[in-house]
């Protein structure tokens, strides 16, 4: 499955952790969700899958790893969190998801820029 990830932003927390949020289309969400299929997003630098640090992710507010998320918008919002200070080394970040399910399905998405701004 390669997941087509149309926006990434980021938003800073109180508690000093950077909030990632990546937008994909319902379809992916409904596909990810009925497959059961496993996986992190993960921050690297643009340009490179080198240097890699993956998030557990949520969908409002459900780990994806409970398959219990809602996809009724067009667009679903998949986010995770990355310590501050870890996220400052990276000087020209990107997202992408990588996962798989029990049964031989594999994700792998797009890799796209994370802009500073909302999620």
């Amino acid at each position: 499955m390669r997941p087509v990830l149309v926006a990434a932003f980021s938003s800073k927390k109180a508690n000093e952790d950077t909030k990632i949020a990546v937008y994909i289309k319902k379809d992916d969400a409904v596909s990810i969700k009925n497959r059961q299929i496993y996986f992190s997003l993960s921050v690297v630098n643009c340009g490179s899958r080198s240097n890699r640090f993956p998030l557990e992710a949520y969908i409002a507010g459900r780990r994806i790893s409970e398959f219990d998320f809602p996809t009724s918008s067009e667009y679903v919002i998949i986010y995770g969190y990355i310590p501050d200070n870890i996220f400052k080394k990276y000087n020209n970040p990107c997202v992408y998801i990588k996962g798989s399910a029990y049964f031989g399905s594999n994700i792998l998405s797009n890799t796209i820029p994370i802009r500073p701004g909302h999620g």
